[in-house]
């Protein structure tokens, strides 16, 4: 597996990582080919957000974020400067996890996909609270479904639901 984290992972990985989201097969990134990057690296990013790293990554300020952007940027050291390997390593699982189970890709768990999450937590002892309590902690704006980042904190910020009380 390659680490997220390191500095020494080579060109040719993050040569596939990028023909992997360069769906549009232009040669760069756009925001939204961007966004799917960093989604499946545990993190949904609203536009700002989005753009906001574009500028970052995007050194020769053409607007767009070429293959030797990225591959400079994956190489540094400091690239995920507040998160310790285990944190990252924690939120590229939960996300691919909550991936799976979001059928439809709507970056949303509707009440179906999440039972049929949590029942599989239940099932691997990693979770022993009920899906009702579940969704009353987890669903933070009561609209009936677990959202990427509702579902990310709750995998990152043990929420007391490990266990039933």
């Amino acid at each position: 597996m390659v680490s997220l984290r390191s500095s020494k992972t080579p060109d040719l990985v993050i040569r596939s990582v990028f023909n992997k989201y360069d769906t549009d097969r232009s040669g760069w990134l756009d925001l939204k080919e961007l966004r799917g990057l960093f989604y499946d690296l545990g993190f949904l990013l609203d536009a700002e957000e989005v753009a906001e790293i574009a500028q970052e990554l995007d050194t020769d300020g053409t607007n767009r974020v070429e293959f030797v952007e990225l591959n400079n940027w994956w190489h540094k050291s400091d690239k995920f400067r507040d998160l310790d390997p285990e944190h990252l390593e924690l939120r590229r699982e939960s996300a691919t996890y909550f991936n799976y189970f979001d059928r439809d890709k709507t970056g949303q768990l509707s009440r179906t996909e999440f039972s049929q999450l949590w029942a599989d937590l239940m099932k691997n002892g990693v979770v022993t609270s009920s899906l009702e309590k579940a969704l009353g902690v987890l669903d933070g704006n009561h609209d009936g479904n677990i959202s990427f980042n509702e579902f990310m904190d709750f995998a990152v910020h043990d929420y007391q639901l490990r266990s039933s009380s």
